[in-house]
């Protein structure tokens, strides 16, 4: 928790150093030494304006004017950047925009009437139609402009009560926001975007928001806390890896519907309001989950649903080596059941799908999941699911049996889900294997080691459980 606080503690700091009674523009830049001279790179600082938000639009354009090749890097050398207007990046090609650290860069907003949209966008002018391709992002802070937390509200999840000013004055939204034309008939392009080492405090929507875009999106070594999910939908590729999100509001990651292929690698996410990590769709929309992604060696932490959220009908999924530690429930998989077509949720749609949105094809293997307040992994509407070889177990170690545990209720390692018997039995060719699912509170809890009554399309066998109500595994049927 220390880690949490000084973090914490640095962010409010950066907050209250872009204070709202400032008039935009008048606060004049710290320098923090030259940098070595290279004709590649492009210094902020350098460039005419008599604003950071107009000497950032001067490089941004300068940059594009020259074309690729031109430039390596936009450098922002000052200590602090209050901007007025969201930076407009359309046209930017193989170049990197970045601070000098993310303890040393910081991006705040001085707009007094309202939200930014965002510190960096492709979608925020007429210039929007031009392609933004091989982008990168390095090296600095984004303070998103929400209040200081009471001394009660620092350790709890927050989500619509988190505090923000009067009129929304100084925050913003989103420290990057990019929209391409992936699956969509117009829009600009955007193709391969990375980035690294930025840290981002209180943004009141995605912190990063990344949609339609081909080629490779990566996220790796940032720092998100107090913010929403990082989200990314409907992209050609989603590498995210190496990250640390703490107390988002929502989800703290969502590798979202249509995305066609991710890796989700080494994140620690602690304290989500939802979910911890969501490989899935979305039901408002019928848009299913992804497809093709791994979810490995992560750490999720008190996520206020599900530790893993595999719902609403991903395809081709390996969930593998996550550690997930006092969550609602640890791993859901579900697809859905419902006439409704698709409607595709940001312009024509080019994607289309006539099954019955069953989640498909998941393996769930070497896990380990402990003390889950309402179970271990619940399996609902899917087809050839693989869970295996994973430790599941409930203790009263961590005094995480919370109040939403409610006494009498049937609590399972592993289950099939349902309102009945036709309903459980949508789930077919499932095989649980040898997990390791023990009990050890003094009080008990799990009434079934593996419970799948209901579900002739289950294998279940050689699973070792203890401690259970009933601890053989009972017939299929």
């Amino acid at each position: 928790m220390g880690e949490e606080q000084r973090s914490r503690r640095l962010f409010l700091g950066l907050a209250a150093a872009a204070t709202l009674g400032v008039a935009a523009g008048a606060a004049d830049v710290e320098f923090l030494g030259n940098p070595e001279r290279d004709a590649h790179v492009l210094i902020v600082e350098e460039q005419p304006g008599d604003s950071p938000t107009a000497r950032w639009k001067a490089a941004i354009s300068r940059a594009v004017a020259d074309g690729p090749g031109r430039y390596s890097r936009i450098l922002g050398t000052a200590a602090e950047y209050r901007i007025t207007e969201t930076l407009e990046i359309s046209g930017l090609q193989d170049i990197t925009i970045s601070g000098q650290g993310a303890r040393k860069t910081v991006f705040s907003s001085a707009k007094l009437d309202g939200p930014l949209e965002a510190v960096f966008s492709n979608t925020t002018s007429a210039a929007s139609t031009r392609a933004v391709r091989s982008l990168s992002f390095e090296d600095f802070s984004v303070a998103g402009g929400m209040s200081e937390l009471t001394d009660a509200q620092a350790t709890e999840r927050l989500r619509d009560s988190r505090p923000w000013p009067a009129h929304d004055a100084g925050v913003l939204k989103a420290a990057v926001k990019l929209i391409g034309n992936r699956g969509l008939t117009s829009g600009p392009e955007v193709k391969d975007v990375s980035i690294r080492g930025v840290h981002v405090y209180g943004t009141k929507e995605l912190p990063i928001g990344v949609f339609n875009t081909d080629g490779r999106v990566k996220v790796s070594h940032c720092r998100f806390e107090r913010c929403k999910d990082v989200g990314f939908t409907f992209n050609e590729n989603v590498y995210f890896c190496d990250n640390v999100i703490v107390y988002s509001a929502d989800n703290g990651v969502s590798v979202s519907r249509g995305n066609e292929g991710g890796l989700c690698l080494r994140n620690k996410i602690y304290n989500s309001f939802y979910s911890g990590i969501l490989v899935g769709g979305n039901i408002g929309t019928a848009e299913r989950g992804p497809n093709h992604v791994r979810v490995a060696h992560n750490v999720v932490s008190n996520a206020g649903a599900y530790g893993i959220d595999l719902t609403l009908a991903p395809r081709n999924i390996t969930v593998t080596h996550n550690q997930i530690e006092g969550a609602h429930l640890g791993i859901a998989v579900c697809g859905w059941v419902f006439d409704k077509a698709a409607t595709y949720s940001r312009g024509t749609n080019k994607f289309t799908w006539t099954d019955d949105y069953t989640a498909k094809n998941i393996a769930i293997t070497e896990n380990r999941i402990i003390d889950s307040t309402r179970g271990g992994i619940a399996i609902y509407h899917a087809q050839e699911i693989r869970v295996q070889s994973n430790v599941i177990s409930f203790s009263d170690h961590t005094g995480r049996l919370r109040e939403d545990a409610v006494a009498g209720q049937a609590l399972y390692g592993i289950s099939n889900q349902g309102r009945s018997d036709s309903d459980r039995s949508t789930s077919s060719a499932v095989t649980i294997l040898a997990n390791e699912i023990s009990e050890e509170r003094r009080n008990g809890g799990i009434t079934d080691g593996v419970y799948f009554e209901g579900s002739p399309g289950w294998s279940v066998r050689s699973n070792a459980i203890s401690g259970a109500v009933r601890a053989t595994e009972p017939r299929a049927g």
